[in-house]
């Protein structure tokens, strides 16, 4: 039988296992950030960031200051955490709302998306888009390609062939 002691110190390490935060400030080099928790009036230490991959694959994430984040901690304590991620709330709603749709929409207001249902990628860039290969590039398409520009199209080949 468990003593009551003993139960309220499980309880009290149970409690603050998972916690809501604020994010303060983050190190991009090592991709790491401080979260605020106002519920218990605690700063954590700097909290390594969750990513799908860091060894061979790179994935990299940073939240933004004042992002709400979800963070797990080690029965350890607060020094021994990490941030699994942010999410929506009423004040940051989804870009989308489409089970169908991957989206992704940055600050500057572009936005990449793919919808599975429609099979169709979009990429909607405020800015320069650089395509660099190492080998060759193909692009094929069943349907017709069309290219427009407001102000010019340069091609520069030792040799191009037109079919």
């Amino acid at each position: 039988m468990i003593d009551e002691q003993r139960f309220l110190e499980l309880e009290s390490t149970v409690k603050n296992m998972v916690k809501v935060g604020i994010v303060e400030s983050f190190n991009q080099n090592n991709a790491t950030a401080r979260v605020v928790f106002e519920d218990a009036n605690l700063k954590s230490y700097d909290l390594p960031i969750m990513v799908k991959q860091t060894k061979d694959n790179k994935d990299y994430w940073v939240p933004d200051i004042d992002e709400p984040v979800i963070c797990v901690f080690l029965p350890t304590g607060i020094e021994s955490g990490f941030i699994l991620g942010a999410y929506y709330n009423q004040k940051d709603k989804p870009p989308v709302i489409d089970q169908n749709k991957r989206t992704v929409k940055f600050k500057d207001g572009t936005v990449i998306e793919y919808d599975r249902k429609q099979h169709k990628l979009t990429a909607d860039v405020k800015g320069d888009i650089d395509i660099k290969a190492t080998g060759k590039i193909d692009i094929n398409a069943s349907g017709a390609m069309n290219i427009h520009s407001d102000t010019s199209i340069n091609i520069t080949a030792p040799k191009i062939d037109l079919n």
